[in-house]
């Protein structure tokens, strides 16, 4: 590692510990993708809204 690159993780570093914990974390998280069951959950409440709408536009 060149000394600019251990420069920059060491700015990084201290960048990081100046934020608040909630900040880092939700920040760390960002990083790795979400979750397949997740997704899935996400995409059976919007389809189960969007089916329940389309149920009340047709009752009326």
């Amino acid at each position: 590692m060149t000394s600019a690159e251990q420069k920059w993780e060491r700015a990084a570093a201290q960048a990081d510990a100046e934020r608040p914990y909630w900040l880092r974390r939700t920040m760390r998280r960002r990083d790795q993708p979400p979750s397949p069951l997740a997704v899935l959950l996400v995409m059976v409440v919007v389809l189960a809204v969007l089916l329940g709408m389309v149920a009340l536009g047709v009752a009326q």
